[in-house]
């Protein structure tokens, strides 16, 4: 699960999405074109919602918020 303490934060923008879990835009991009991850758009903006993230995650058969990470791509400065 996310840490509760981003739970506060009502919608995060792709940039937060990504530096929290770790994995690059370019997979969120391609995961919201094919409507596979909850998202909003807002003035042509794309929002995510960190519980609705953290419940999708939790209800991909065999994911948790680890094997997510451990599986998703990353972003190049942490594949080193």
């Amino acid at each position: 699960m996310i840490d509760n303490r981003f739970k506060s934060e009502r919608l995060w923008d792709i940039d937060k999405l990504a530096e929290t879990l770790g994995i690059t835009k370019s997979w969120i991009y391609s995961q919201t074109f094919q409507n596979k991850i909850p998202f909003r758009k807002i003035a042509g903006k794309l929002r995510f919602d960190p519980i609705e993230i953290d419940a999708w995650i939790e209800s991909q058969p065999g994911w948790s918020l680890k094997t997510f990470r451990d599986s998703a791509p990353r972003k190049k400065e942490e594949q080193s």
